[in-house]
């Protein structure tokens, strides 16, 4: 228990109410406690005994808050059947009311909370009040009134309600209003931030009390008293409406919505062309049931054969201008044609130009222009149809353009399509023209009911001394830009490609062109025809290269290419677009031209050898048998000299020493150690300069059997070990090659 001396009687008194349950009142006058004092229930440290803090009264009577000696809130008891307004049988039992209540006059009917809860600032009448009205807050101030809450329309249905009423009409503070406002932290620069705040809607009931108006729009700042007159008054800004009803067609409504000059909506009547309609817009020409205008001498001021129509603008440049200024995503056209004619010739629509000045300006047939179209913008969309069951014998053209020429001219275009993208502009695709050609031949069904089919025909016919050109693309220089581009299978009788040499500079020759070639690899493949089935991929086993691998050997010979988005007659995309890669086939012939050559020259260079070699060896071998010879004649001289010695092998005459001069230079600069041999020996060999250096070995017919090394060296001595297990006996040549210059030795393996 916390308290000071000085409470300790009203404490004792609270703690005697609280633990006896008693009934009543406990008042102790006089008491004065410090700024930290409170009367409560402090439980703390007293055991089990963890009393919640009441404020209870046992009786049926009400609990008062006082401060400042004016009572603050008012808890009713059961107060059940209380009269309320003319009500008999209102519950205001447990009703919480904060406010005056009428405490200092004691008078009027705002004595006591309406409902569950009840805010009062001095409310005079209660005439607003309803005894449906418990569930839910009420405020009162002077004669106005209002409740927020649920209202129980059957025992199981509770709606939620918003009432406010004003019992005071007369004069000009009546009716009162129901306001929406949105406010923000006080400030400056917008209306929210201002004291009144931002008002989003009003409603109003009218004076008669029959009716009520809702206002959208900040009527506040346009003054404190303006007030909505309509059903729906909308003060300022768009009115949209999403969607309108479809179902059913309006087709046979008489009536439009107009608007007058304040913006009522009204119900107006279509007028009538009739016989006899003072309406000269549009008259009928006879009982033909035609409607014309602009014909004939203008009268009673209708429009004559001088005067132009527009639809659309206030400014017609023609007879008949038609202007659209589209709002809506889906596509606007600004002039629809169509013509269901019988047997015969049928035209759409028929423009001429008949001009006879000499030098006059420039004269359009047809003058379309179409601006910022959101989904699909066309300049113009011909359409020409042959039904199931037509037949014609001429041709079916879906734009058919002559120009004949009799005259002079610069040039000559039988058809001009410019496309231009602006320094802003941005497009997924630009084509200057499309040829589109379907057969929609069922699955299964026919499918040659078309003999050729040609998404752009190219012809030129006549005699010229200058080029002619039956198509001709050109694109800039620049990277991903391409003159033309096939998805499938190209045909051409003569193909010519630049090659000029007054078109080229820095003009090298290739090299290492075998070693490049080496690195790129043919494959076989299926193109996935399933995956791609708009790309025109051919089907069955192809060969190729892979664009991926060439373009880690030779990077300039692939390219990257965008095969275009797909789409139908309507302009839908039915394949989307993709970047693909693509490989200049054509630059892979100077590679193979080079390697070629490289391999020509290769075995050329091979075919000297082995000539050097055998001339080499045919010379060794006439150097052998002329040794042989001396070979002989020396045994021959030896047997003589021995013949001639006495018994004590005295030499009668000089012995033969052969000539050293004799050896063959290879001694020098190439041999081999041991040889005769078996299984290895060893080559050495000294460089009296520094070279290319190659060590060969060939078989006794030339043959080449093995490189044993090949590298840059310098001057000097050196060896290298020869495995030769694997060899039969016989004779076999070692070639050194220093620069291309060939030194032979002749070596023997044996059993």
């Amino acid at each position: 228990m916390f308290t000071t001396t000085k409470f300790r009687h009203l404490v004792w008194g609270a703690l005697v109410l609280g633990a006896s349950h008693a009934q009543g009142q406990a008042t102790v006058l006089g008491n004065a406690g410090a700024a930290t004092n409170f009367l409560g229930w402090d439980n703390i440290g007293i055991g089990t005994n963890n009393f919640p803090l009441q404020v209870r009264h046992d009786r049926n009577q009400p609990i008062q808050w006082y401060t400042d000696a004016l009572r603050r809130m008012l808890l009713h008891p059961t107060l059940m059947n209380q009269t309320v307004n003319g009500y008999t049988t209102v519950d205001l039992s447990g009703n919480l009311g904060v406010g005056l209540f009428n405490a200092t006059t004691g008078s009027g009917p705002i004595t006591r909370p309406l409902t569950l809860l009840h805010l009062d600032n001095g409310g005079t009448e209660a005439a607003g009040f309803r005894d449906w009205m418990r569930t839910g807050v009420t405020m009162t101030h002077l004669s106005d009134l209002i409740y927020v809450g649920l209202k129980q329309d059957t025992a199981e249905i509770n709606t939620a309600a918003i009432v406010w009423s004003d019992n005071n009409q007369g004069g000009t503070i009546g009716p009162d209003r129901l306001r929406f406002i949105f406010t923000r932290a006080p400030g400056a620069g917008t209306v929210a931030t201002s004291d009144e705040g931002l008002e989003i809607a009003r409603m109003i009931p009218a004076a008669n009390g029959n009716e009520g108006f809702v206002g959208i729009g900040d009527w506040q700042s346009v003054a404190w008293n303006a007030n909505p007159v309509e059903r729906l008054d909308v003060l300022d800004g768009r009115v949209r409406i999403r969607e309108l009803p479809n179902d059913p067609t309006m087709d046979t409504e008489t009536r439009y919505v107009v608007s007058d000059a304040t913006g009522v909506l009204g119900w107006r009547n279509i007028p009538d062309p009739g016989p006899g309609s003072a309406d000269c817009d549009w008259t009928f020409a006879g009982g033909s049931g035609n409607l014309r205008t602009a014909v004939g001498t203008p009268s009673t001021g209708c429009p004559g054969d001088l005067s132009h129509v527009s639809i659309g603008t206030t400014a017609p440049s023609g007879k008949l201008t038609v202007v659209e200024n589209g709002t809506t995503p889906g596509g606007e056209i600004a002039l629809h044609v169509t013509l269901n004619g019988n047997e015969g010739n049928n035209t759409g629509m028929l423009m001429r130009v008949n001009d006879n000045l000499e030098g006059s300006a420039t004269n359009n047939g047809f003058d379309v222009q179409v601006r910022n179209g959101s989904n699909i913008a066309r300049g113009m969309l011909l359409r020409t149809h042959l039904d199931a069951g037509r037949t014609t014998t001429a041709e079916v053209f879906g734009t058919d353009m002559v120009t004949y020429m009799n005259g002079e001219a610069d040039e000559t275009l039988g058809m001009h399509s410019n496309v231009q993208i602006g320094a802003t502009g941005r497009s997924r695709n630009a084509f200057g023209a499309r040829g589109l050609v379907n057969n929609a031949a069922p699955s299964g069904g026919d499918s040659t009911n078309v003999q050729y089919m040609y998404g752009v025909y190219g012809k030129v016919d006549g005699v010229f001394e200058s080029a002619r050109y039956a198509m001709y693309g050109q694109a800039s220089n620049q990277p991903r830009s391409w003159a033309g581009y096939f998805a499938g299978k190209v045909y051409a009788q003569n193909g010519y490609f630049t090659s000029d040499a007054q078109l080229k500079a820095n003009i090298e020759e290739l090299s290492d062109c075998s070693e490049l070639i080496q690195q790129i690899q043919p494959r076989s493949y299926d193109f996935n025809v399933d995956a791609w089935p708009n790309m025109g991929l051919p089907e069955g086993m192809q060969t190729g290269l892979i664009a991926q691998e060439l373009q880690e050997v030779l990077p300039h010979l692939v390219d990257l290419a965008h095969h275009p988005a797909q789409r139908d007659e309507e302009g839908n995309v039915i394949s989307e677009g993709t970047d693909i890669l693509a490989v200049n086939y054509i630059g892979l012939m100077p590679y193979l031209i080079g390697a070629l050559q490289e391999q020509i020259n290769a075995q050329a260079a091979e075919r000297s050898i082995i000539t050097a070699l055998a001339a080499q060896v045919a010379e060794q071998d006439a150097a052998i048998d002329e040794l042989r010879a001396q070979m002989a004649d020396m045994q021959q001289a030896l047997a003589a000299c021995c013949t001639a010695s006495g018994s004590d092998g005295e030499q009668r005459s000089g012995s033969i020493v052969p000539d050293a001069a004799t050896a063959p230079t290879t001694d020098r600069l190439l041999r081999i150690d041991p040889n005769p041999f078996t299984d290895r020996t060893t080559i050495r060999y000294t460089l009296e300069r520094g070279g290319r250096t190659m060590l060969l070995v060939n078989s006794s017919d030339g043959k080449q059997l093995q490189v044993l090394h090949e590298e840059v060296k310098q001057a000097g001595e050196y060896q290298q070990v020869w495995q030769t297990s694997h060899l039969a006996p016989g004779i076999y040549y070692v070639t050194l090659l220093l620069d291309g210059e060939p030194l032979v030795k002749r070596a023997v393996k044996v059993q």
